[in-house]
């Protein structure tokens, strides 16, 4: 639930077709199933083939590229957020990346 409460609420679709605002507010309802799903891919490491596409958008200004817009699933943003935040937790909790050490596992 904490990685859809971090999502942005705007209502740009990914490739899926799904925006953020969907999973915003059914949250409460949407954890169960997307942490099952979740947890089937992640058991035959898989990934659906429209999580892995974008929508790049070049930004220019002034007649030069300054940025590219990408937007891609937010399921795949979800996953992410997870992975991201599980690691953290267990390299902190583990100390494997403290101040001034690192250790090779």
């Amino acid at each position: 639930m904490c990685a859809i409460k971090k999502l942005k609420s705007n209502y740009t679709c990914g490739p899926d077709g799904l925006p953020a605002i969907f999973f915003k507010r059914l949250g409460p309802t949407l954890v169960v199933p997307l942490t099952v799903v979740f947890k089937q891919l992640l058991s035959v490491s898989y990934v659906p083939n429209v999580w892995k596409k974008a929508i790049i958008t070049p930004v220019y200004k002034k007649g030069l590229l300054q940025t590219a817009l990408i937007i891609t699933s937010v399921c795949c943003k979800l996953l992410k957020c997870i992975i991201v935040n599980k690691l953290q937790d267990h390299l902190s909790t583990n100390n494997i990346l403290g101040l001034g050490s690192f250790k090779v596992i």
